[in-house]
C-alpha cells in the first residue's frame, strides 16, 4: 500500500512539474463574430466551407473576407531556482534532517517479529523430569 501511494504521489508531482513548465497555444477560427473552430495542437480551419466539396475555392475567398484567426499563447513562468542553496547552513541542516526523519518515519510498521524470536532456547543436555523422577499424572 505504501509503495503504491509513493508511486501515485510521484506521478502526480511529475505531472505538476511538466504542466507548470509547459506552454501551449490555442488557435481559434472566427467566421464573422461566430467561433467556428477551436484547436489546441493544430491550426483551426473554416469548417462550413470545407465541408462542401464544390465550395473549396470559395473558402479561400471567404477566409480572406470575413474569417479571422486568433492565436492565444499561454506561457507559464520558468523561473525555478535552487532554493536549498539560498538557505543558511542551519536551515539546510533542518531541511535535510526533517526530510530524512519523515521518509524513515514509517519504515518498521510492516516488519513484525514473532513473539519470543529474540529469545534463544537453551540446548537440552539431559531430561530433568527423568533425572529427578518427577512425572505428571
Amino acid at each position: 500500500m505504501k509503495k503504491a501511494l509513493k508511486k501515485i504521489g510521484a506521478i502526480i508531482m511529475s505531472f505538476v512539474v511538466v504542466l507548470s513548465t509547459m506552454s501551449f497555444s490555442i488557435n481559434q477560427h472566427f467566421c464573422g463574430d461566430l467561433l467556428v473552430e477551436s484547436a489546441m495542437f493544430s491550426k483551426a480551419h473554416c469548417g462550413n466551407a470545407m465541408d462542401k466539396p464544390d465550395a473549396k475555392e470559395n473558402c479561400v475567398i471567404l477566409d480572406d473576407l470575413c474569417c479571422d484567426d486568433e492565436i492565444k499563447q499561454v506561457d507559464f513562468p520558468n523561473n525555478f531556482e535552487n532554493y536549498l542553496s539560498n538557505l543558511n547552513p542551519e536551515q539546510q541542516q533542518f531541511v535535510v534532517a526533517f526530510t530524512y526523519t519523515y521518509l524513515n518515519l514509517f519504515n518498521n510498521f510492516n516488519k513484525k517479529e514473532p513473539i519470543g524470536s529474540y529469545y534463544k532456547i537453551p540446548l537440552v543436555e539431559m531430561d530433568l523430569n527423568i533425572l529427578y523422577q518427577t512425572f505428571r499424572i
